[in-house]
């Protein structure tokens, strides 16, 4: 089984007022499990992304090595998600 490591998720900007509640600044760090609290639509959006960093990715369009930020699909309403390997 190949060595993974936990990814912390970072509300980083909200354009708008995000309707799930979410707020500038939280945090959630994801290992083998979802994390509580996190909308449907940002999680959807950000899982591809958090699987390939916890096994080791980095993204080459990205200044830092593991991480990546990531944009809630709600195109109104964007909450952008800072998404860094532990």
């Amino acid at each position: 089984m190949a060595i993974s490591s936990p990814v912390r998720m970072r509300i980083v900007s909200i354009a708008g007022r995000c309707p799930n509640g979410h707020q500038v600044g939280e945090e959630y760090v994801v290992e083998r499990t979802t994390p509580s609290g996190v909308c449907l639509g940002s999680f959807g959006a950000c899982l591809p992304y958090l699987t390939a960093l916890r096994f080791g990715a980095s993204f080459p369009w990205e200044q830092e090595e593991g991480v990546i930020s990531i944009g809630c699909p709600d195109h109104e309403n964007a909450v952008v998600w800072r998404l860094e390997r532990v």
